[in-house]
This record gives C-alpha cells, structure tokens and sequence, in this order.
C-alpha cells in the first residue's frame, strides 16, 4: 500500500514544510514589495511635479524670450521709419549730403542691431543663471551649498565669450 511506502511520507513531510514556509513568509515578502512598489510610486510622482515644474519654467521663459523679440522688432522698425524720414528730409534739402545721411543711417542700424542683439544676450544669460539659481535653490534647500556663490565661482572658471 502507499501508506506504508516511505517515500510517500517524505512527499507529504515535504509538502507540509513547503506550506509552512509559503504561510510564514508570504507576509514579510508582500510588505517588501509593498514598500519598494511605494517606494518606486513616491519617485515617479516627485519626478513627474518636477517635469511639470520645468515645463511651466520653459514656457515663462519662452514667453518672456518672444516678448524681448517683439520689443527687439519695434525698436528695429521704429529705427527704420526714423532712417526713411531723416532721409526724405535732407534729400529735399540737400542732395549732396544725402549720400552721407545713408551711409550714417547704416551704421546706425548695424550699431542698433548690435546693440540688440548684445540685449538679447544679456537678458537671456540674465535668465539663464536666474533659473539656474532657482533650480539651484529648490535642490539644495537643505544649506548644504549657497547657489549664489556656487555659480559665482563656476562663472569665474569659465572663459569670457565677447
């Protein structure tokens, strides 16, 4: 009979052991998981409100950008309606000095446009290190390093672009 075979008792010992152990550390196994899988939920939620963040950061940046372009357009085309009056002025007054005026204007748009673009420039590394500062601060709240004197001193590492 198979009662009386030791190998069926070996199987049902085995068995048996098999279930204690499931039953003991089912428990302790699912509360591992359960933490790692919070854990996991907890980082993808501080990782998705920091893409939010970025992204409404960007698009106040990109606006202000397109603004400061705007602005840059008007004085461009405010600068040219000055040049085509000045030039309509002194060509009824004197067609000899018109030449110089146009030459004078030229310069004038290059110097301008120049300037504008040396503006634009400058409000943009204006932003740039101000969203680095904020970045900055957001990560290190904690005052383990100062923003303001750590991108001083990596500005001072860094070569002079003219």
């Amino acid at each position: 009979m198979i009662y009386s075979n030791p190998l069926f008792w070996l199987i049902v010992a085995f068995g048996i052991f098999i279930v204690f152990v499931i039953l003991k550390y089912t428990k302790s196994f699912n509360t591992a998981l359960n933490t790692g899988i919070q854990d996991i939920q907890d980082d993808i939620e501080q990782a998705t409100q920091l893409l939010e963040d970025a992204k409404k950061l960007l698009a106040k940046r990109r606006h202000e950008l397109e603004i400061s372009e705007k602005e840059t357009l008007d004085i461009q085309a405010n600068i040219k309606e000055e040049i085509k009056s000045l030039k309509s002025n002194f060509q009824e007054k004197l067609n000899h000095l018109s030449k110089q005026l146009e030459k004078q204007a030229h310069e004038k748009i290059l110097k301008t446009e120049h300037d504008a673009f040396n503006m634009i420039k400058n409000t943009s590394i204006e932003i740039a290190i101000h969203t680095a500062m904020q970045l900055l601060e957001e990560k290190y709240k904690d005052g383990s390093i100062k923003p303001k004197d750590y991108i001083s001193s990596e500005l001072k590492k860094m070569p002079l672009i003219s």
